[in-house]
């Protein structure tokens, strides 16, 4: 049997070796919220600079006709595109509904 100071040494070193694990955990938390306040901070900046290149594209399109039909292009492009991508997650989320059914 151990001597109570002992014992109480080795409470304390417990609770202080937990305290230490409960600080490197806030640490460990402070730093992956810090990182993700910088990206989006990032993401803000480049959604801004997109939003500016969009509007002086339009503007050259405004101006030039062969421009403006080109981005028309590029716009019934990406809009088959997102058709076509939104098909492809919707019949692969029914074949993995009817799978997990099947089950």
């Amino acid at each position: 049997r151990r001597p109570p100071f002992l014992q109480v040494q080795g409470s304390t070193g417990a609770l202080l070796r937990e305290r230490g694990q409960i600080q490197s955990s806030t640490n460990a938390v402070d730093e992956v919220l810090a990182q993700a306040a910088s990206v989006s901070s990032n993401l803000i900046q480049q959604r801004h600079l997109f939003t500016n290149i969009t509007d002086k594209v339009l503007a050259v399109g405004a101006r030039f006709p062969v421009v403006n039909g080109l981005l028309n292009a590029i716009r019934r492009k990406k809009s088959k595109d997102t058709i076509v991508l939104s098909a492809v997650i919707g019949i692969c989320t029914l074949f993995t509904l009817i799978y997990l059914l099947a089950k």
